[in-house]
C-alpha cells in the first residue's frame, strides 16, 4: 500500500512539473520577435502607431493631387512606396490622378504594412441643362439659360465672344454654334459649343408674273428673306383645266434659270390663273408644302 500511495505522488509531481515546462516554452515562442526583413500585410508589426493619410484631390483634370502620411511621433526611417518596390523617405507623392491607390509603409525593422487609400477628383463643372430659344431668320434674337453644376462658385461665363459674365442668361445670341468658356472659382474651366437653331425664312412666292421679256417679273421666280440656301424638292404648275404646264425637281433657291417662263410644251401661255404645288426643304431639315395660284399677265 505505501508503494502505491510513493507511485500515485511521484506521478502526480512528475505530470505537474511537465505542464509547467511546457506552458513555460510557448510562452516564450510568442514573445520572440519575429525574423528581420519578415514581411507582413496585417496589423502593426514593431510597435503599436497609427498614422494619418491625408490627400489633396485632383482639380481640373490636372494630375496635381497628392498623398500624403503622417506618422505620430519620431518614427526612423520609415520609407513609403506606392509600388511596393521603390521606396522612398518623403512622405509625400505628389501629381497623382484621382483613383485608388496602395500605400507601402517601410518600418526601420523591415515589415511592411499596407494601406488602401481613394484619391477622389473634384466635382467637375457640367451643363446640368441648357434651355435654348431659335433666333429669327434676320435678326439675333436667339436666347440660351445655363444650369451649372459642380466645380466652385462664383462662375464666370464668356458665350458667343461676349465679355465675360457672372449671369448664366444670354440674349439677342445669333444661330449657329456659339463657343462657351466657363471657369469657376478654383480656376477650373469647361469649354464647349452650343448650338443656336435659326427659324426658317420667310419665302416670297408671286402671285403675279408677266413673261413679256422687258426683263420684269418675267419668271415665276421664288425668293427667300436673307441667304438661308432652301431646296424646293418639287414644283408642280397646272393651268385651269388641270394640264401639268410646268414641273421641276431639287431646284435651289440660289438658281437662276429653270425657273417657270409662262410657256408649255415651247408655246406661249395665255393669261390667266394657274395654280402651284411645291415642296420646300429650309437649312435645318424641316419640310414645308405650299399651295396657292399665280395670274399670268402679258
Amino acid at each position: 500500500m505505501l508503494f502505491l500511495k510513493l507511485r500515485s505522488t511521484f506521478t502526480i509531481l512528475f505530470c505537474f512539473l511537465l505542464s509547467q515546462f511546457l506552458f513555460s516554452q510557448v510562452h516564450q515562442d510568442n514573445d520572440l520577435p519575429a525574423p528581420v526583413g519578415r514581411n507582413t500585410s496585417i496589423g502593426n508589426t514593431s510597435g503599436s502607431h497609427t498614422e494619418t493619410i491625408t490627400i489633396q484631390p485632383e482639380t481640373c483634370r490636372q494630375q496635381n493631387g497628392s498623398i500624403r502620411i503622417t506618422e505620430p511621433g519620431e518614427i526612423p526611417e520609415w520609407q513609403y512606396s506606392l509600388d511596393g518596390q521603390n521606396f522612398q523617405s518623403a512622405n509625400t507623392f505628389s501629381n497623382l490622378v484621382a483613383g485608388w491607390y496602395t500605400i507601402y509603409i517601410l518600418d526601420e525593422a523591415g515589415y511592411t504594412q499596407v494601406r488602401e487609400v481613394e484619391l477622389p477628383k473634384r466635382n467637375e463643372i457640367k451643363i446640368e441643362e441648357a434651355t435654348i430659344t431659335s433666333s429669327d431668320c434676320l435678326h439675333p434674337t436667339g436666347a440660351v439659360q445655363l444650369s451649372i453644376t459642380g466645380g466652385n462658385e462664383p462662375y464666370t461665363f464668356s458665350f458667343a465672344e461676349r465679355a465675360p459674365q457672372s449671369d448664366p442668361l444670354f440674349q439677342e445670341v445669333g444661330d449657329g454654334n456659339q463657343p462657351l468658356h466657363i471657369k469657376d472659382a478654383l480656376g477650373c474651366t469647361l469649354d464647349t459649343f452650343i448650338v443656336i437653331p435659326k427659324n426658317p425664312c420667310p419665302l416670297y412666292i408671286p402671285n403675279v408674273f408677266s413673261p413679256n421679256g422687258d426683263g420684269v417679273n418675267d419668271l415665276f421666280q421664288i425668293r427667300v428673306a436673307g441667304d438661308e440656301n432652301i431646296l424646293i424638292t418639287r414644283l408642280f404648275i397646272f393651268d385651269r383645266w388641270g394640264n401639268n404646264v410646268y414641273k421641276e425637281y431639287n431646284l435651289s433657291l440660289q438658281s437662276t434659270e429653270q425657273w417657270w417662263d409662262g410657256t408649255y410644251k415651247h408655246f406661249t401661255s395665255s393669261p390667266g390663273i394657274f395654280n402651284y404645288y411645291l415642296e420646300v426643304e429650309f437649312e435645318n431639315g424641316q419640310r414645308e408644302t405650299f399651295k396657292g395660284n399665280v395670274t399670268l399677265i402679258r
